[in-house]
């Protein structure tokens, strides 16, 4: 993060050829980029020489192809002379000294006049670096922040600069952001968080970048309680990070550009950068990094209680079934109860009808046969809950690590409505389990 800065590379030399070098067209470019409008008619026109004019038709193609002004042989641009000589004039002699007598510099200026565009000059180099400036903030990679800086240069209806010049240009900007963002860590980081990053990368440290770089490898609950006391133990720094990349005023994507550095690059790599540049990709890093710490948990409550649900609903189906076997087996009894109903019940005496009765069909089963019988039988709510009540303590268990961190149960409230309501609702059984635990 040094005052100075280096030029970068940004494209490849294919690329570079590609956004650059004198167009090669086809015979169907060649009709479309040096056909002619009414205005532009009107310009060749306008010129009194055929050199000029010939120079003229093909510096407007060539510059609606590639937005800049070229300087070409005529061997290089022999087939566009030869499509422009019989499209627009009536000429049988070809003559290689046609472009030396072209007034170029004076064509080139009534072609920018009529497209509206300006030249490249130190104003237009300035609104660049002002944008570029800005395009640091939300671009943290070299080629995207070109890419906006073309789309500008376009927009702004400025010809082309060279290659080099727009390197310089983002280097330059690159260069300012990371002086500005070094000067608000220095001024706004916090001793202990100075310290703690510094000693990140040092292997004796007990708490550093390779244990923080651990993933859970699975949902098991010794992954999920580590990454629980990972939580825990990176709470306060997270909070610190926030606190400045908030003043930082870059956008998540450089964020997370920053943190890529820090978890890419090796300890010794790391090492090698400047101490500035070091920190800004850690705390980056904390600060992303804490975020996945809280989505695995999250991650792993609800997949935690999505089995949770299925095992209860899987249990209330097996109940369903036993109730459903345990009062087919009693029918047989209400029918015999119903055939002696319409037999003998008129000629016993009181206690002997009921006595007889009930040993045909306890008095209990009464109710309960007869809801059965109409329909109303087997609360499934109610099945699954006798299974959350015996399976409370194994329930908690596993959602701990989530609710017992601050910013895990924040996060819930982050979560679309339909995923809301249903986790609400866990987290509601997860404290009625808990009050069951401590009655």
């Amino acid at each position: 993060m040094g005052t100075g800065y280096k030029r970068i590379k940004i494209l490849s030399e294919a690329e570079i050829s590609d956004l650059y070098s004198l167009p090669q067209f086809t015979l169907e470019e060649r009709i479309v980029y040096f056909s002619l409008n009414k205005q532009e008619k009107l310009l060749i026109q306008k010129i009194p020489d055929l050199p000029s004019k010939v120079h003229a038709i093909l510096q407007l193609g060539y510059f609606k192809a590639k937005g800049r002004l070229f300087s070409f042989k005529y061997h290089d641009v022999l087939p566009d002379i030869d499509y422009i000589l019989t499209q627009y004039f009536v000429i049988q002699d070809k003559y290689e000294s046609i472009l030396l007598k072209a007034k170029k510099e004076e064509t080139n200026k009534r072609i920018l006049a009529l497209l509206n565009y300006r030249t490249f000059d130190a104003k237009a180099r300035k609104e660049l670096v002002e944008q570029a400036l800005l395009l640091v903030r939300i671009h943290a990679n070299h080629i995207d922040i070109f890419r906006e800086l073309l789309s500008q240069i376009q927009i702004k209806q400025i010809v082309l600069p060279g290659y080099t010049i727009l390197q310089d240009i983002i280097s330059l900007s690159i260069s300012i952001e990371f002086k500005r963002i070094e000067n608000i860590l220095r001024e706004n980081i916090p001793k202990e968080f100075d310290t703690f990053l510094s000693g990140m990368t040092k292997s004796e440290s007990a708490i550093n970048l390779p244990t923080l770089r651990v993933e859970p490898k699975n949902f098991k609950h010794t992954e999920l309680k580590a990454e629980c006391a990972k939580s825990l133990t990176y709470l306060e720094y997270y909070k610190l990070s926030k606190q400045l990349i908030d003043k930082f005023e870059i956008s998540p994507k450089c964020i997370r550009y920053y943190a890529s550095i820090a978890d890419e690059y090796n300890i010794y790599r790391l090492e090698q950068l400047s101490k500035p540049l070091r920190k800004l990709y850690l705390l980056c890093y904390i600060n992303q990094r804490y975020k996945e710490v809280i989505n695995n948990l999250v991650t792993g409550f609800i997949y935690y209680n999505n089995n949770f649900i299925q095992e209860a609903n899987e249990y209330a189906n097996k109940q369903f079934m036993l109730h459903t076997i345990y009062y087919n087996n009693i029918l047989p009894k209400v029918s015999t109860l119903l055939k002696f109903m319409g037999c003998d019940a008129e000629q016993m005496e009181y206690k002997s009808f009921w006595q007889t009765a009930y040993d045909i069909l306890p008095k209990n089963q009464y109710l309960p046969t007869a809801e059965y019988i109409v329909g109303q039988t087997f609360d499934f709510q109610s099945a699954k809950w006798e299974f959350y009540v015996n399976k409370a303590k194994r329930i908690k268990a596993n959602a701990n690590p989530l609710l017992h961190s601050h910013y895990g149960a924040s996060s819930l409230l982050r979560l679309t409505k339909p995923s809301l309501h249903h986790l609400q609702s866990l987290m509601f059984r997860h404290l009625y389990f808990e009050y069951l635990l401590v009655r």
